[in-house]
């Protein structure tokens, strides 16, 4: 699932993406991927690699723009 979140007014959803916008990809779908991969140029090995908890998350930053992969534990709880 991708959410385009405006950071500046406390991580408000967005309905579309805007310049300046955080993306949230959780758990993407491959056409999800190939779209990040294709709209935003986000190298697929830094997507595969969030996949292996051996794996420490990759940053990267540019001129304009930096991408932070995020590995976030979640617990669920079996009912």
């Amino acid at each position: 699932m991708i959410t385009y979140l405006d950071i500046r007014n406390g991580f408000k959803a967005l309905p579309e993406w805007q310049t300046g916008c955080w993306i949230r990809a959780e758990c993407p779908t491959p056409e999800e991927i190939e779209f990040l991969t294709g709209r935003f140029q986000v190298p697929v090995s830094f997507i595969h690699d969030i996949s292996d908890a051996d794996e420490r998350p990759p940053t990267e930053m540019h001129d304009d723009w930096q991408l932070l992969i995020l590995r976030i534990p979640h617990l669920t709880h079996a009912q």
